[in-house]
């Protein structure tokens, strides 16, 4: 039986004696009014069709979680929760793995590798570093000077000479703001690029004057 209010006029009827969206009285299907929302829990006023009767449907309300406008979040995260690949800034502009690049730090002899990583300092991988950190394949057909050139180099900065067949250039890791994109390079421009220092910086200068006339024009 319901509980009666004598002094409000009401019948409660708990959760285990009626069923929502229901009559209590007679079981029809109800017409409801506008929601309410009270402190812990909502109001939904009715009236029954059928019998007349007329009353209020509450529901408790139960945390249920949270929904987040992605959009809203830093890029960080929202390459972290979108599953997105992770890019950076470089010399010329977005830079994501699969891209060409060059090295165009004054202590590398202009490595021409492939973007295969990237980690971000502003993510949790990259949290002790201070700029975003570009990872490259950068085995490729360069001309034997230059393979003797990187060799050298190598071995300045490590103290010990590996011809250049022994050196492993899968990995080098070198912050964007030393990198270079040269996405759409030529065969034969790659193949000059790769051919000596020189050629190299030359083709960076003529990407870097491009960019910066592009800018300049916009």
């Amino acid at each position: 039986m319901p509980d009666y209010d004598k002094e409000h006029g009401e019948l409660t009827f708990s959760r285990e004696e009626s069923e929502a969206n229901h009559c209590p009285i007679d079981g029809a299907g109800l017409d409801f009014g506008a929601l309410e929302v009270l402190d812990t829990s909502v109001k939904y006023p009715w009236d029954c069709p059928e019998c007349h009767a007329s009353g209020a449907e509450y529901a408790k309300l139960v945390f249920d979680g949270h929904v987040v406008d992605i959009h809203s979040l830093p890029p960080n995260l929202q390459r972290k929760y979108s599953g997105a690949d992770p890019e950076t800034d470089c010399i010329n502009g977005p830079l994501v793995a699969g891209d060409l690049a060059m090295i165009t730090d004054d202590c590398m002899p202009c490595l021409v590798g492939v973007v295969t990583g990237i980690v971000t300092a502003d993510s949790d991988e990259g949290a002790d570093l201070d700029i975003d950190a570009v990872t490259l394949d950068c085995r490729n057909a360069y001309s034997e000077a230059r393979k003797d050139q990187i060799a050298r180099w190598l071995a300045d900065k490590t103290g010990t000479y590996l011809p250049f067949d022994e050196l492993d250039l899968s990995n080098v890791v070198i912050g964007a703001d030393y990198v270079l994109r040269i996405n759409g390079i030529g065969s034969d421009k790659l193949r000059s690029v790769l051919e000596s220092e020189e050629n190299a910086l030359w083709y960076a200068y003529s990407v870097l004057r491009g960019a910066l006339t592009s800018d300049h024009g916009a």
